[in-house]
């Protein structure tokens, strides 16, 4: 009986005392040596205490030491690098490992973006300092969207740091933000990378840290919040699966202030129709009010709230009637960089990325299976998600009920806000929502803007031909639009900039005015080199709105020219005013003609990082999109680039290794020499 007893006691210790203790203290190669050690020294003391043992085994005892001596254990990296949902192993340069006392974190970095990963699952990404807008910044949508939902949002609950890219992008409004994070070591890989990321959010006097459960620290705290973001990554795993659970929500609920929003993260690629209506019964089950906003194809994010959620509408209406002011606007004027980096330039951008209102939640996700602490669907179900061939259209699943297509929804029946249906089937291609596109297109009843949006729609697909045929029909149905003029012009500006496009054409591009004229002109100024008179077209061209089919080009000239001011007292500062204007563009809307911008921009701002992740973005562009350049464009462009990169004197060690990552992607451009 004591033989077991004490045999099941030092089973416990073992198994707690070497995975909250040793672990984090030595690691996995530091265990490995202190067990082989342990283990050793007993059989040395055995050797000792019984002077009859025979040599061979002290002389066994003695080549283990020298064993261990020589060739220590070493960390397990080809295993960390694994998970069981990801093909192969996943590579990239190591920049912090660590054993911790739930999961085992792994940071790498690879082409200027770094991977957060625990126990080998993929749990965020962060960009390096200096890199432009893109698709990784997802995440900040955790934190703009609470805030676009209630304006007046002071502080906030963030539910897991992961990368930290949420806490980084949050609007200047708010106030206060309280981060619970239960491995502590996420915090220190988030500490590794603070000076190669644009924004540290463990430096900001905003943000405090709580390392611990976030349902103890919701138990043993009567503090309430405007907004509580969760954003748990795997449902299945331990440290996350109990975030999904009703009597969660209801705990995250009662420590919200009346009218505050909750929002919950979901991966698409996780769940399937089951799962995902489980979701928003689950919340439905807790808050009243629960719409579906969808910012990218494999991202859902949902908001909960005990009060109506008029998101749009109310961004739409004045603060007070002297000022004329919307309150999107006073929103935009205290955090522009937050918006501008996710592409949000007006409301429009808020209600392209709304995917079902409250009604519709109420529809499809009323009667699922709640899930709860004892019936954990998501835990027991959403790992076999993954290990099935299955495929979940979740774009199917909404058709029905979108809120741009539905003629009842009251995004299309309140004032003041009026959706632009075909600026917002313009920004679903951009997001590569194609169905969706297409489906908000084809429901614009007027004929001239449906054609002008199918247009659009097939231009952004790379459908050349079925795109100049619907613009040409919308132009014939409404030749005074100035935006399906443009439309219509734009893969033929380079012509027209050098006075060689056919004369019809020309007589188009003439009818033009307003911005959409100085566009054009400004075409023909930069074909031209001229960016003295290009500067004189500013007024013009700041009057092109975040809807205009021309914004994005109108804000490329507009840094233009502040990128080609030399005046050494003017240029910094123009060069700098030229980056932000190229950020928003390439969020809005990326292009090779900005990317490239945004390189001589940051020389001119004597900016180094921004000016290695501009050549690397713009060598990316090249690789992912060979129809944007020509061989004869990149042979004569990649030289150029790695002289630029030649010209810096780097005494930091990691920049050097990037820009020699950086010049490695250019030098693979250039074709062999023959012979």
């Amino acid at each position: 009986g004591w033989l077991y007893a004490w045999n099941t006691v030092g089973a416990l210790v073992g198994a707690v005392g070497t995975g909250l203790v040793l672990l984090p203290w030595l690691d996995f190669a530091g265990v490995a040596v202190a067990a082989v050690g342990t283990n050793l020294l007993l059989a040395l003391a055995t050797c000792v205490i019984f002077r009859k043992v025979a040599w061979k085994p002290l002389a066994g005892v003695l080549a283990g030491v020298a064993l261990v001596t020589v060739v220590p254990p070493r960390w397990p990296e080809a295993i960390l690098r694994m998970s069981p949902f990801l093909s192969g192993v996943q590579d990239g340069r190591i920049v912090f490992c660590k054993a911790g006392r739930s999961s085992t974190v792994l940071l790498t970095e690879r082409d200027g973006y770094y991977t957060m990963r625990n126990n080998g699952l993929p749990e965020a990404g962060v960009a390096r300092r200096g890199a432009p807008p893109g698709d990784w910044e997802t995440h900040r949508w955790l934190t703009v969207l609470p805030v676009l939902a209630r304006p007046k949002t002071a502080s906030m609950l963030m539910i897991g740091l992961g990368g930290g890219t949420a806490a980084a992008g949050t609007p200047q409004t708010v106030q206060h933000i309280d981060v619970i994070e239960l491995e502590p070591e996420v915090v220190a890989a988030n500490r590794a990378i603070a000076r190669q990321r644009a924004r540290d959010p463990l430096d900001d006097p905003r943000v405090r840290v709580i390392v611990n459960d976030a349902r103890s620290v919701l138990e043993l705290t009567t503090k309430r919040y405007d907004a509580i973001v969760s954003q748990p990554s795997h449902p299945w795993t331990a440290g996350a699966s109990h975030l999904y659970t009703r009597e969660f929500v209801a705990l995250a609920r009662a420590h919200l202030n009346p009218g505050g929003v909750f929002l919950q993260w979901m991966n698409t690629s996780l769940v399937d129709k089951s799962l995902f209506r489980s979701v928003g019964a689950t919340l439905l089950d807790v808050f009243r009010y629960v719409r579906l906003y969808r910012p990218n194809p494999e991202i859902v994010l949902f908001v909960a709230s005990d009060q109506p959620l008029p998101v749009e509408h109310h961004l739409a209406e004045s603060i007070d009637g002297e000022s004329g002011q919307t309150v999107f606007e006073a929103l935009w004027a205290a955090s522009a960089k937050e918006l501008q980096w996710l592409g949000i330039n007006s409301v429009q951008d808020v209600a392209a990325a709304l995917a079902l209102e409250e009604d519709a939640v109420a529809r499809l996700c009323r009667g699922a299976p709640i899930n709860t602490d004892d019936e954990n669907r998501l835990a027991l179900w959403s790992p076999r998600r993954l290990l099935t061939a299955a495929e979940f259209d979740i774009d199917q699943l909404l058709a029905r009920l979108d809120p741009i297509v539905d003629a009842s929804s009251r995004l299309n029946n309140s004032s003041p806000f009026q959706p632009d249906r075909v600026y917002l089937a313009r920004r679903l291609a951009n997001r590569h929502l194609w169905a969706r596109a297409t489906r908000v297109a084809q429901s614009i009843r007027e004929p001239a803007a449906r054609w002008l949006a199918l247009g659009l729609v097939a231009a952004k697909r790379g459908r050349s031909a079925e795109a100049r045929r619907a613009l040409l029909e919308s132009l014939t149905l409404d030749s005074d639009n100035p935006n399906a003029t443009f439309a219509y012009l734009e893969p033929m500006l380079v012509p027209l900039a050098r006075g060689q496009a056919d004369p019809a054409v020309a007589q188009i591009a003439s009818s033009l005015r307003g911005p959409a004229a100085a566009v054009v002109y400004a075409c023909r100024l930069h074909a031209q080199g001229d960016a003295k008179r290009m500067a004189d077209l500013e007024p013009w061209l700041a009057q092109a709105r975040p809807t205009d089919t021309f914004f994005a080009l109108a804000t490329t000239f507009r840094a233009y020219w502040r990128s080609r001011v030399t005046a050494p007292e003017l240029q910094g500062v123009y060069a700098e005013q030229a980056l932000e204007l190229l950020d928003r563009s390439l969020a809005t809307d990326p292009s090779l003609f900005a990317a490239l911008l945004r390189v001589q921009a940051a020389a001119r701002a004597g900016q180094d990082e921004t000016l290695i992740e501009s050549i690397a973005y713009v060598a990316r562009l090249f690789q992912s999109q060979p129809e944007a350049a020509s061989p004869r464009m990149i042979q004569s462009t990649v030289p150029l680039l790695l002289k630029r990169l030649d010209s810096l004197s780097l005494a930091d060690r990691s920049l050097a290794d990037r820009v020699a990552e950086v010049r490695g992607r250019l030098e693979t451009l250039i074709p062999p020499a023959d012979g």
